[in-house]
């Protein structure tokens, strides 16, 4: 997929993360000044100009490159002027008020004293909308070139266009950024979401509501023709642009725009920042969930498949987003070897061609390095346009799944290989990582489940053993390994399958007699008599017997109530103690989720102890 280089609201910048050093005096606004500005998107490459001020309003000083100035007719300087007067205007009453009560304060009076920002419109190189520089914060004998100043910088070309709002709104942002994360926290934004706050405050100030000839418009034909890019790394390039405007339109529709909010005002960067948003706002959805169900969601958009898998912006309709294939190959067999970086996402659609004999689709991704996390949804499309949504689990650096019905009943397969291993720290050229992805028609049925198979469900981390028919739950890898499972050998199971195997709840150690009810939560009590036992309708052939090992990790289940009753009662040495008062449950910083109904046979077997109050 092709993508085209252009500058386009570039943060360019000299950042660092301690702010000791003195501000200099109260800068004048001056008729004529003179500004640094940058060669690389300068439209002559020049290092400097001069300038001239043109309008002050209440939020801001306009100056224009006074050179492109004079080369106007009148009538040309006319229609800037009005050009500039209402951009003024709408920085004032809508932009400024907008921004800064969603986001938080810019740096004021900041390094000039000035609580104005100053804008300077030049002519750029190329579609550059406009860029900003950090350099500009702080004080000459820190960075020899700064121009002292809160400053953004707009191309000349789109002055009279009604884009030079959504620009200088999108610059304006940076200038947030700079006084939330560097000067608050000491840190310095990881560039995707620096620029990806950006491109969404167009759309929060109301830019993006008419769709054609929108900010929002071109990022969307654009990130269509570049759905693969990848969010993390950025490059400044169309196609990174068009990725983080995207993202952030899904991530304010299915979280809500406070989460981005939220975002800049942590101390934190980047994903992390995102989680700890998601976190305050009450969400327990991950940066890592939302990326999946997004990529997901730019395949399909398609809402009766799930409202994650889909846009309800009309102009993120089907239409506008949804990634398509432009190369295709018939085979038997696909082997692809190929790199990928993290929060990329690649798209691999395999199709029948005519009457298959071997109606299993066998898919096996390979990884190659073990540290390296992927998450790896797959999309069933079958014949009656209905769609269902799977994932490969990848164990000891491998997945098998096989799909039955493969040119019968199912029409394609969309695999999506993710890659989230990194949180932090990107840069314009991140490492890729090595995978292998094989298709192949098969009449080999995917293996039977059987006593000693360790088994779980897909997008669940959860590993089970089946043992006597029962699925038994494996705590952690060391119980795992103790019981000399095979990581390569885990099977992804359907839901019928796993729900086939009932719940294994009775343990008991090898050589002792005790038998424990393990219960949802995954605490152990143990059952005071064979009369509690068989209460509950249990059956001793039931019992499983495991290694003490196992039985040791568990917490112990220690606080109970009687079905009905709201006593409390906590269970030491066999004796049951009833915790009189909730003052007294919570001084002993007891867990209320951690209380287990019981029946009155069990209840019974315990004799009273001394009341805890």
């Amino acid at each position: 997929m092709t993508s085209k280089k252009l500058f386009y609201f570039g943060a360019f910048g000299f950042l660092v993360s301690f702010f000791c050093f003195s501000s200099p005096g109260f800068v004048i606004a001056e008729t004529q000044a003179d500004f640094f500005v940058e060669a690389q998107y300068d439209s002559l490459q020049r290092t400097q100009i001069t300038a001239t001020l043109q309008q002050t309003s209440e939020r801001a000083y306009f100056y224009i490159d006074s050179a492109w100035w004079e080369g106007l007719s009148l009538s040309d300087r006319s229609q800037a002027l009005n050009s500039i007067n209402s951009l003024a205007s709408e920085f004032d009453n809508v932009i400024y008020g907008k921004m800064t009560s969603f986001f938080g304060d810019f740096w004021s009076p900041g390094i000039d004293n000035d609580p104005r920002v100053f804008v300077l419109l030049l002519p750029l190189a190329g579609k550059a909308g406009g860029y900003i520089n950090y350099s500009d914060e702080y004080p000459k004998s820190s960075v020899a070139r700064s121009n002292e100043r809160e400053m953004v910088y707009l191309n000349t070309d789109h002055i009279n266009s009604t884009l030079i709002k959504s620009f200088l709104t999108h610059e304006f942002q940076h200038l947030i950024t700079f006084y939330q994360k560097d000067k608050l926290h000491g840190v310095a934004e990881d560039a995707w979401l620096n620029e990806a706050r950006s491109e969404y405050s167009p759309t929060l100030v109301g830019y993006d509501e008419v769709f054609s000839g929108s900010n929002l418009e071109n990022r969307a034909a654009i990130f269509s023709e570049n759905p693969s890019d990848p969010l993390g790394e950025f490059k400044s390039e169309s196609a990174d642009y068009g990725s983080v405007n995207i993202f952030m339109q899904y991530l304010a529709e299915k979280y809500g725009k406070e989460v981005i909010a939220e975002s800049i005002k942590d101390e934190k960067l980047g994903i992390e920042s995102i989680n700890n948003a998601l976190k305050k706002r009450g969400y327990s959805a991950t940066f890592q969930d939302i990326f999946t169900n997004w990529t997901i969601a730019n395949f399909l958009n398609n809402c009766s498949v799930g409202d994650s898998f889909c846009y309800k912006n009309p102009n993120l309709n089907k239409s506008n987003i949804h990634v398509t294939f432009k190369e295709s190959t018939i085979t038997q067999e696909l082997v692809k070897k190929e790199t990928i970086k993290d929060w990329q996402a690649l798209y691999y659609q395999f199709e029948p061609v005519g009457k298959l004999e071997k109606t299993f689709l066998k898919l096996v991704f390979e990884k190659e390095v073990s540290g390296d996390y992927f998450k790896i949804p797959y999309i069933v499309e079958k014949t009656d346009g209905t769609f269902l949504v799977k994932y490969m689990e990848v164990a000891s650096n491998k997945s098998t799944v096989y799909v039955p019905e493969f040119g019968d009943v199912v029409k394609s397969v969309t695999v999506i290989p993710l890659k989230q291993s990194k949180l932090t720290n990107f840069s314009a050229s991140d490492p890729a990582s090595n995978f292998s992805l094989e298709g192949s028609l098969t009449e080999e049925e995917p293996p039977k489940i059987s006593d000693g198979d360790a088994i779980k469900l897909p997008g669940d981390p959860k590993i089970y053993l089946v043992d006597k028919g029962k699925r038994h739950w494996i705590p952690n890898p060391e119980i795992f390994s103790m019981y000399n499972l095979d990581w390569s050998k885990i099977k992804e199971v359907t839901a019928e399958e796993f729900n086939s195997f009932p719940r294994a709840k009775l343990f008991r150690a090898i050589g002792d007699v005790k038998v424990y009810y393990l219960t949802e939560s995954g605490m152990v009590r143990h059952l005071p008599s064979a009369d509690a036992f068989l209460s509950y309708g249990n059956k001793w052939e039931d019992v499983l017997d495991v290694d003490a090992r196992e039985i040791a990790v568990y917490p112990i289940n220690n606080l109970i109530k009687l079905n009905g009753d709201s006593k409390v009662y906590k269970i030491e040495n066999g004796v049951k103690r009833w915790i009189k008062t909730a003052s007294a449950f919570n001084r002993l910083k007891f867990d209320w989720s951690k209380i287990a109904p019981i029946n009155q046979t069990e209840f019974n077997a315990y004799p009273e102890g001394q009341v805890i109050s």
